[in-house]
């Protein structure tokens, strides 16, 4: 109902302050958004033409009073999906891997992904929370998602110990190099990401 009386009063603003300014050159918002406060203050001052009072006025009496508080934290954009567990308890989103408990392998979970996190919830309830990655291939693997038996081999610290004991090109081998990007979690990657691949533990 209100929507075009709204639309005229952007319109009536518009065409006022950028005839008056159509002449000036700015060269940051800032700048242009300094000349428009003084000009706005003044529309909003001027008394209405079929009806007493002024916008500002009104806004002060009707809608300031009905307005809130702005929430604690600032709006984040978030995606919803359903996705299946893989058999690595991990879950692909946009090309990256996040863990879940193992007992979940093949389950279908709902997942929430924002900017920054992403959080898997099965039958409503929360089962794991990981910061978002945002390189393609990266995993996020938490050790309490990990059966006992992949749990003792997750650190990389034992692996490297382990090829040190063998010699210094073993050593180097495994700790050089592009695979030395991978993250933890990548040891346990054996789940049927693409259909015919065999994975590795």
């Amino acid at each position: 109902q209100d929507k075009s009386l709204a639309e005229a009063g952007v319109k009536f603003a518009t065409n006022r302050i950028l005839s008056a300014l159509r002449t000036q050159d700015f060269f940051s918002i800032e700048e242009l958004n300094k000349a428009i406060r003084p000009m706005l203050d003044d529309l909003n001052a001027l008394p209405f033409q079929k009806k007493l009072g002024t916008r500002i006025r009104q806004f002060q009496e009707l809608d300031r009073p009905a307005m809130g508080p702005l929430p604690a934290q600032p709006y984040e954009f978030k995606e919803f999906k359903k996705l299946i567990v893989n058999m690595d308890y991990h879950v692909q989103v946009n090309g990256c891997y996040y863990s879940v408990p193992y007992r979940l392998h093949r389950k279908k979970l709902d997942v929430t992904i924002t900017d920054t996190l992403v959080k898997c919830r099965y039958k409503g309830n929360l089962v794991a929370i990981h910061k978002r990655l945002h390189t393609k291939g990266r995993f996020s693997t938490q050790p309490r998602h990990m059966p006992r038996n992949h749990r003792s081999y997750h650190d990389r610290e034992r692996f490297l110990a382990r090829a040190r004991a063998i010699g210094p090109k073993t050593e180097g081998l495994d700790s050089g190099g592009p695979e030395a990007q991978r993250t933890p979690g990548d040891e346990f990657s054996f789940g049927d990401r693409n259909p015919g691949t065999q994975g590795r533990i």
